[in-house]
């Protein structure tokens, strides 16, 4: 009986990790694994995890934004299993190191090179927004992730630059989103600005981490039109992925259930017996 018990809880534990893994195609990188680009993920495309992302960013303040170096948290979608990572603000330094702690199993969705374009002005459409933005993600050079201290496009034999690109929105079914950012301490410094229509623009990675420490490094140059530097990024994810606690909650609630039907009928055997 014993070995049934523990059988059937490495199955219900086996069943609670394969649910909490990427639900979207996955390319597998040293064992961890990397949605596909324009896959979805958890019921949402990789553009709107990008567009809710940025509503996030944008509508927290600069002393709670893990952006400007506030201290880590998920994001306003780790009840559905997806976490976000940051990258750097647009005018601090260029190089930095973000820590962080998620739940093994969750989608983490991490900025490569992004983008958002905000309607100022009542004629401009969606179209307009992204044409805005096309030469600003097209100035994007020598884009590398190494994972873990693997470079994921000599492991894949992938082109970043050109498979990574999301737009939201991006298809059919997609809505546009809007924000409104806090009247003080605003990133961007727009201070109390609004807006019903932002497009997001950008490359992206979303990914999913084993048990225990990761590190991701993301590295980046933009040119200008005549091929001279102007910008670059370069930052280190440390990550720690720890057990998911509501898998750990339903793997002990099943093997006290277990346990309990175990003495249940060794009682009832012995009851027999009298």
């Amino acid at each position: 009986m014993g070995q049934k018990r523990a059988a059937v809880a490495a199955t219900v534990a086996a069943a609670i990790w394969t649910a909490s893994a990427l639900s979207a195609p996955a390319i597998t990188v040293n064992g961890i694994e990397i949605a596909e680009p324009g896959s979805v993920v958890n019921g949402r495309s990789i553009g709107n995890l990008a567009a809710n992302w940025w509503r996030f960013i944008l509508e927290t303040p600069i002393a709670d934004n893990p952006v400007y170096g506030a201290p880590y948290v998920p994001g306003p979608l780790a009840s559905e299993g997806i976490s976000f990572l940051y990258g750097l603000p647009p005018d601090g330094p260029r190089v930095a190191t973000r820590s962080a702690t998620v739940s093994a199993g969750d989608a983490l969705v991490m900025p490569l090179r992004n983008w958002v374009n905000m309607r100022t002005d009542p004629s401009e459409t969606p179209e307009i927004l992204f044409d805005q933005l096309e030469p600003l993600v097209a100035s994007i050079r020598n884009l590398t992730v190494e994972i873990d201290g693997v470079d994921v496009a000599r492991e894949t034999g992938l082109d970043l630059i050109g498979s990574f690109r999301e737009q939201f929105p991006s298809r059919p079914g997609d809505e546009t989103f809007g924000v409104k950012m806090p009247d003080k301490d605003a990133f961007g410094g727009f201070d109390g600005f609004s807006t019903d229509l932002l497009v997001a623009d950008g490359h992206w990675m979303v990914l999913n981490l084993p048990l225990g420490d990761h590190r991701i490094v993301v590295n980046w140059e933009a040119v200008d039109s005549a091929g001279n530097l102007i910008d670059s990024n370069s930052v280190t994810h440390e990550i720690s992925a720890v057990p998911i606690p509501a898998s750990l909650a339903l793997i002990l609630g099943a093997l006290a259930t277990l346990a309990g039907i175990g003495g249940l009928r060794s009682h009832a055997s012995a009851a027999a017996a009298v």
